[in-house]
C-alpha cells in the first residue's frame, strides 16, 4: 500500500514513519469506535474526542482541496466521515450523563476477579457433585 499510494497519488511518500503512525492511529481509532458502540452511555466522553477527530480531518481535507492540494475525489471519504461526526453527535446528544449519584465506574481489582471466578468455579464443582433430581413421567 506504501509503493502503490506513491505511484497513484504522487509524489511518493517520502516519510513511513509518519505514514505508517496515521494509519495505526487511526485503526486504534476504529477499535475505540466499536468499544464505543457495546455501551454509549459508559463511554459517552470518548464521543467528544470521536467528534474532533471527524471534523478536523474532514476540515483540513476540505481546505486542502479548495487549495487544489487534494483531489475532488477524496471529499468522498470526506462526506463519510463528516457523516459519522454528525452521527456521534446525534448520539451524545440522546445518551445522557452519568448521574451524579450513580459514582465513579467502579472497576473491580485484579484479585477481585480472580476470586470472584474461584467461588463460582467451586460452586459449579459442587453441582457437578450432587445427585440431581430427575423428574420422569408417569410410565417410569
Amino acid at each position: 500500500m506504501f509503493d502503490l499510494i506513491g505511484r497513484n497519488d504522487p509524489p511518493p511518500i517520502t516519510h513511513p514513519g509518519f505514514f505508517y503512525g496515521f494509519v495505526g492511529i487511526g485503526l486504534a481509532w476504529q477499535v475505540a469506535f466499536i468499544i464505543i458502540a457495546t455501551d454509549p452511555v459508559r463511554f459517552r466522553p470518548l464521543m467528544v474526542p470521536c467528534i474532533l477527530e471527524k471534523v478536523s480531518w474532514g476540515a483540513a481535507v476540505i481546505v486542502l482541496v479548495l487549495q487544489g492540494r487534494m483531489h475532488q475525489s477524496d471529499l468522498v471519504f470526506v462526506g463519510t466521515d463528516l457523516f459519522l461526526g454528525v452521527l456521534f453527535v446525534i448520539a451524545y446528544s440522546k445518551t445522557r450523563a452519568r448521574s451524579v449519584e450513580a459514582g465513579p465506574i467502579r472497576i473491580s481489582s485484579t484479585a477481585e476477579i480472580v476470586l470472584t471466578f474461584f467461588v463460582y468455579e467451586e460452586a459449579h464443582r459442587g453441582a457437578l457433585k450432587r445427585p440431581r433430581l430427575e423428574l420422569r413421567g408417569a410410565r417410569g
